[in-house]
């Protein structure tokens, strides 16, 4: 019995089945890789898709290891303590970790410096035998990870630095310098990183060499991050090589994201971008895509790709997912393949759900592409 037998029982085929309409005898599905043109042409040119598997380093994954192990204690004590905020706060640093080591650095910097300022509110509070004051407003908070998705990626960093990076599970002094001085040990970790090549980059990096993105004048990668620290790292990172960069994030304005696609197709090699670039820009000149970030959400992870996989492209489009095997995410990765495996066996067909082709452990490949 495969994958998708064990996780499909009958309640979910007969969900299947009853969300069709009873009056219609007939259901049409038509997928755009089976589009024709008037003279029986694909309408859609092929995707391939690519994950090219990686192992952190010793010294990465000693900063994975840590920082890992401080999130899944603190999210223990927050989800009995019913503390959505701090849960919320870990499972955003966990991401920015496996994004970046610059990302991570970044994040338990301000991490500290938010746990400062809560101990030192908690203490004039105390001299005062007042309840501490933390400035609170009556801008909602996110309640789950896909609703802080739902924001761009400035508003998001904006609300996580500003605020739900400040959230603490106890208002005991001891407990907050206890988590502050493990905070700091995670940074002294991830800044004797500073300078070191991460693994991560070599991948891109062999990507770039093994391609002709850089070679062919028309060649164009587009890079899609979840964070812009990590944007912002890779642009440097990749300018330093002088290749030419253009960026789109959320911060910017309509008029300044044209700019960029403009620059894009013209004279710049690389678009980095996060998920402002997923609504509403067309970059069918472009057919080689990085996704730098996964999406754990198989739907996000297919509009991405929708970026340069769309009428009008003209030439087969690559897509390589880079992963790191020996993290969580790698884990979760492989349940996302479960889940596309589960909605092929639905919809009997791989065309639309060729989404990620991937080693895992003792796997060497394990490809949704039937």
């Amino acid at each position: 019995m495969n994958t998708a037998s064990k996780l499909i029982n009958g309640k979910d085929i007969r969900l299947l089945k009853n969300s069709v309409p009873k009056h219609n005898r007939f259901f049409l599905r038509r997928l755009k890789e089976d589009m024709m043109n008037w003279d029986s042409t694909p309408l859609y040119v092929e995707r391939e898709t690519k994950t090219p598997g990686y192992e952190l380093t010793p010294e990465e994954l000693q900063l994975y290891t840590a920082v890992t192990n401080y999130v899944q204690r603190l999210r223990k004590v927050a989800k009995e303590k019913r503390n959505k905020n701090v849960e919320l706060m870990l499972m955003v640093m966990q991401r920015r970790l496996a994004s970046s080591i610059y990302a991570i650095t970044q994040t338990l910097n301000n991490r500290a410096k938010r746990l400062e300022q809560v101990l030192i509110l908690i203490r004039k509070a105390k001299a005062d035998e007042a309840k501490p004051d933390f400035n609170e407003d009556d801008e909602e908070l996110p309640k789950t990870i896909d609703n802080y998705d739902e924001r761009n990626d400035d508003e998001g960093d904006k609300l996580f630095d500003r605020k739900i990076s400040r959230f603490v599970l106890s208002l005991d002094p001891e407990d907050i310098l206890k988590e502050l001085e493990e905070v700091r040990q995670l940074i002294d970790i991830a800044n004797s990183l500073e300078g070191h090549e991460e693994q991560k980059f070599i991948e891109l990096s062999k990507v770039l060499d093994e391609t002709d993105i850089l070679r062919n004048e028309d060649g164009r990668l587009l890079i899609f991050t979840e964070h812009r620290d990590t944007l912002d790292y890779l642009r440097r990172k990749l300018e330093n090589k002088g290749i030419t960069v253009s960026v789109i994030h959320g911060k910017m304005n309509i008029d300044e994201r044209k700019k960029a696609q403009r620059d894009f197709r013209l004279k710049s090699k690389i678009l980095i971008a996060t998920d402002a670039a997923g609504e509403g820009i067309n970059l069918q000149f472009c057919n080689y895509l990085i996704n730098w970030d996964i999406p754990w959400n198989p739907n996000r992870l297919e509009q991405l790709m929708g970026r340069i996989h769309r009428y009008g492209q003209k030439h087969k489009v690559k897509v390589y997912n880079i992963v790191a095997q020996n993290t969580r995410e790698g884990i979760v990765l492989k349940k996302l393949l479960e889940k596309i495996d589960v909605i092929a066996f639905l919809f009997d067909s791989w065309k639309y759900f060729s989404v990620i082709t991937v080693r895992i452990a003792n796997r060497n490949s394990v490809s949704t592409n039937n």
